[in-house]
């Protein structure tokens, strides 16, 4: 007889662990205990030495695939007569990644649901071990009921029984309750006054939208406003009423069969759009199953299945394609609470569908796209985040960006990057970031040694965190915005700073090596930090930050560089180029995307980050793959040639033809640099690299060079990973760091 130690790590709390292996260990005639930590999930077992042996493989094989497993064996003490799950241990600090993230409902939930005879039949909140929130009702850990938003409901005698059978699919589920037991759901009007309660709550709701009406829902990290999909007078309402002119929204249908009928569905995107996290599938439009208004200008669509019973018993009533966006006024943070909702959603739904089980923290849906075979994550929310990778250091709180924010935490070495929280321009959206960085640190049981944030001084993160350093009397480190860039995705990859990497950081904006608006950057990132190499060859940005949303300036002073004749519309940003005081200089690859849209005639104004360049993506030509002109000169890689060929060809050939070439010249621009650099690894980073056309021609150009590529999947390639980045450049780079203070008056422009 063997005794067998093992400690199981990374999101294993809320998963059905403790079950699995109590059933694992009786089939086995295993004797021990297994139970919850604050870090992980602890087994003692004691048998034969090939029983034992047996356990750990199939705990690999029916456990999470996430999990990580560390075992010791020693001589066994007799102490066990039988194996139980053993009440939870208290002690110690926390790790945040051994909570499992909330899973969309699963199959096993939705036949119940659909059983007439089940006790849980038609209950909006049905979930058990295996599906359901976790990471957005926990309050604290050891993931155990009193330690969650559940903890108010007491369990009725059926799911007690549930509960302690170590055979039920609710065996020890935290969330296990019933409508007789546990929460349920409502319906009420603006004023919020209670209309109906259960079934007729969402019978109600299916009503309204059928209607045309538009129906705030509490899901499981928060609310979403749904409309009827294929109604353009309910789309335009729902975007008049939360000022979101153009930028899409994503659709719910009931099933990937009904995802097939409005969009082209290949097998990995099908199986992206079915994995637990519920994340909303950018694919391929087609036809005319939904309102033009609903993603207009763009070639492809957000889609997304059911993540709650509510959800799919609306889908499936409706039969069409719903509407299912945040639930918040634009750029304002996620609504999770009722007093909340009655304040920001009443103005813009036409009646809300609560649950009575609080929300304990926001979590957004997450966004993904398939490019190349494999999903990378635009957004990560709900279902993904929280996510930790091995970074090294000391514990550290890592600032992120301004926009698109997600703090990480750094503790024993391990980052935590936190779920997508906003762009910070409101103090609503700071006090959600406020919010998320509290949160990290009461479930981490730890406070930060240092800090560290962006360089620019505007960021709201950068000036919280700086903020903090003073009072608590700690270092701040201030990262470059590229470098950061470029060591998420060395992170999120495991790659060490032993050996130079060639990163390419391309983006709409951040602060450069010279106080510039950088984002077309080529690094040699190592562990003597960031060497900047190449730079797509500055040009003046008339206005500065107001180039973001009026792509007009990019393109007056990208002519200017070129010395090219502008026409009338762009005669005063062509004379705001030629001053240095109107004017910031910029190297983004954004920009140019921004350039080369309004030269086409695309788009003038961009209503959100990234508009002209998605349209731009939209109707592109992907077997244009001739590229325009291009130089090398110095460290500059010279674009002139290229616009200057698009204005010539503009009169004559299709822009979609235009606008593939542009891609692939940018593609050819990758190779050609990495041609003239002797590294074996190439990383691609930024938000340009969101854009899949672009990231799967730069793919294909490295591996066609022999060379290793890497690119964001499990983060975003944007600003959304940028807290990863500052977690791995603090912890490898003792140079690249910036140690002074800039000050306001070195900084061309504002933060975007």
């Amino acid at each position: 007889m063997r005794r067998l130690t093992v400690s199981l790590w990374r999101a294993v709390q809320g998963a059905g662990i403790r079950p699995l292996v109590a059933r694992i260990a009786a089939e086995l005639g295993l004797v021990g205990s297994v139970q919850n930590t604050p870090r992980c999930v602890s087994i003692v077992l004691e048998g034969p030495p090939l029983a034992l042996a047996r356990f750990t493989e199939r705990l690999r094989a029916e456990g999470p695939a996430s999990l990580e497993l560390l075992a010791t064996e020693s001589e066994a003490t007799g102490e066990y007569a039988s194996f139980s799950i053993a009440e939870s241990d208290l002690s110690g600090p926390c790790n945040i990644d051994a909570l499992a993230p909330d899973t969309r409902v699963c199959d096993a939930c939705m036949r119940e649901h659909d059983e007439r005879t089940d006790r849980r039949a038609g209950w909006a909140l049905i979930s058990c071990a295996q599906c359901g929130p976790r990471f957005t009702i926990t309050t604290a850990l050891p993931f155990d009921r009193d330690r969650t938003t559940m903890a108010p409901f007491a369990l009725c005698e059926l799911c007690v029984r549930e509960y302690r059978s170590t055979t039920d699919r609710r065996s020890h589920a935290q969330a296990i309750a019933c409508p007789n037991c546990g929460p349920d759901v409502r319906y009420e009007d603006r004023s919020g006054s209670i209309v109906a309660r259960g079934r007729a709550a969402i019978e109600l709701a299916i009503a309204r939208l059928r209607a045309g009406e538009i129906i705030a829902l509490e899901g499981l990290g928060g609310f979403q406003l749904l409309c009827d999909a294929t109604r353009s007078s309910a789309v335009r309402l729902l975007r008049e009423r939360k000022r979101r002119p153009e930028q899409p929204f994503a659709v719910l249908v009931a099933d990937v069969r009904a995802a097939a009928e409005l969009a082209r569905v290949d097998p990995s995107e099908a199986r992206a759009m079915l994995h637990a996290s519920g994340s909303i599938v950018l694919l391929r439009a087609r036809g005319s199953a939904i309102a033009p208004e609903v993603a207009p200008g763009l070639a492809r669509v957000g889609v997304m299945l059911p993540t709650s019973a509510a959800h799919a018993t609306i889908a499936r009533a409706m039969a069409v394609p719903i509407v299912c966006t945040s639930g918040n006024l634009h750029e304002d943070p996620i609504v999770i609470d009722r007093t909340e909702a009655l304040e920001r959603l009443a103005s813009i739904a036409d009646g809300l569908v609560l649950h009575d089980r609080a929300i304990a923290r926001r979590a957004d849906d997450s966004v993904v796209q398939v490019v190349s075979g494999r999903t990378r994550v635009l957004r990560a929310g709900r279902g993904l985040a929280p996510m930790t990778f091995e970074v090294g250091g000391v514990d550290r709180l890592c600032a992120g960006g301004h926009y698109r924010a997600a703090p990480a935490l750094v503790v024993d070495g391990r980052a935590t990057l936190w779920p997508h929280v906003g762009d910070l321009d409101g103090p609503s959206a700071r006090s959600a970031y406020d919010d998320a960085v509290r949160s990290m640190e009461l479930l981490s049981k730890r406070s930060p040694l240092e800090f560290v944030c962006d360089a620019h001084p505007d960021y709201a993160s950068s000036i919280a965190a700086e903020a903090r350093a003073r009072v608590e009397r700690r270092p701040i480190r201030r990262v470059l915005h590229h470098h950061a860039h470029v060591g998420a995705v060395l992170a999120e990859h495991g790659h060490s700073a032993s050996a130079d990497v060639l990163g390419f950081a391309w983006d709409g904006t951040g602060l450069g090596p010279e106080a510039d608006i950088a984002g077309g950057e080529a690094l040699l990132v190592g562990d003597a930090g960031a060497r900047w190499r190449w730079r797509m060859l500055p040009f003046a940005l008339p206005g500065g930050d107001a180039a973001s949303r009026d792509t007009r300036r990019s393109l007056a002073g990208a002519l200017v560089a070129c010395e090219l004749p502008v026409d009338a519309s762009l005669e005063r940003f062509a004379r705001l180029a030629g001053s240095s005081s109107a004017s910031a200089r910029t190297s983004s690859v954004g920009r140019l995307f921004d350039a080369v849209a309004c030269a086409l005639g695309l788009r003038e104004r961009s209503s959100y980050e990234g508009h002209a360049a998605m349209e731009l993506e939209a109707i592109a030509d992907p077997s244009a793959d001739e590229p325009f002109p291009f130089e090398l000169d110095g460290r500059f890689i010279d674009w002139r040639p290229t616009l200057r060929a698009i204005v010539r060809e503009r009169r004559t050939s299709d822009p979609a033809v235009i606008a593939g070439r542009f891609h692939h010249t940018l593609a050819a621009i990758v190779g050609a640099v990495c041609a003239r650099e002797d590294t074996s690894t190439v990383a691609l980073a930024g938000g340009c690299f969101a854009n899949a056309l672009l990231l799967e021609r730069c793919e294909a150009t490295i591996e066609r060079a022999g060379r290793t590529v890497l690119s964001a999947e499990r983060i975003p390639s944007g600003d959304g990973g940028l807290a990863l980045g500052q977690a791995w450049v603090s912890a490898t780079a003792a140079r690249g760091m910036l140690d002074g203070v800039w000050r306001k008056s070195d900084v061309s422009g504002s933060p975007r």
